[in-house]
This record gives C-alpha cells, sequence and structure tokens, in this order.
C-alpha cells in the first residue's frame, strides 16, 4: 500500500499543472505544451483519447501502484473524467480516494496537456 507521504512525493515528482475547470484558455493550455507540435487531450479523436490515457498512466502511474500490490483499469472516458477502478491493495486503502487520486490526476493532466478529473468508481 502506497503510503501517504509517498503520495505527496510522487505528486510533487508530477508537476501538477493548472487545475481550473474547463474554462482553460488557449494560452493556458498552449502553456502547458512542452512543444507547438504536441496535441493536447481536447484535440485527439475520440478513439484516441483511450489509447492516450492508457498510455500516460502505464508510463506514470502503474509502475507505482505495483510496488505495493495494486493497480488501476480505466473504467471510461466521460468528457474530461476519467474513471478509474482500484484493483489489488488500493481498492481497500484509504488513500486511494485522496493521494493516489491526486496522483492520478496529475499525471494525466501533465501527459495529456489538458484538466483531467479523475474519479474512483
Amino acid at each position: 500500500m502506497t503510503e501517504p507521504n509517498e503520495n505527496i512525493e510522487l505528486a510533487r515528482e508530477a508537476e501538477p499543472a493548472p487545475t481550473e475547470s474547463s474554462t482553460d484558455s488557449g494560452a493556458e493550455l498552449a502553456a502547458m505544451r512542452d512543444s507547438p507540435d504536441e496535441v493536447t487531450f481536447g484535440e485527439l479523436a475520440e478513439e484516441e483519447r483511450g489509447a492516450a490515457i492508457e498510455a500516460a498512466l502505464d508510463e506514470r502511474v502503474r509502475e507505482f501502484l505495483a510496488r505495493d500490490g495494486g493497480g488501476l483499469e480505466l473504467a471510461g472516458i466521460e468528457d474530461n473524467r476519467v474513471p478509474v477502478s482500484y484493483q489489488g491493495a488500493c481498492g481497500g486503502c484509504a488513500s486511494s480516494s485522496s493521494g493516489t487520486l491526486i496522483v492520478i490526476q496529475s499525471a494525466l493532466t501533465i501527459a495529456l496537456n489538458h484538466d483531467i478529473e479523475g474519479v474512483p468508481v
């Protein structure tokens, strides 16, 4: 099980982007990009969004959860909301609905240049 302090450290490593609502201006989204050629989540075709989210979770989140015997599964995509289902040790961990969720949201927001809300199911 991931300790709360570990979640805070992971969140700091992810360097959370601004988490304003979907009313972000184009300038704010552009500032989140590493290069002008990057594509944001909002610019992806509907069928590409799931693959982009899965890749971001694989690269930035799942490894840390697996270290403690946990995991997560993408349960769908609802606009800017990403329902996730915790598995293994994460399913019963108290920090999964707080610290771990913050890390997931931060990782997705940074990786996809878009404000995304992770929602446990």
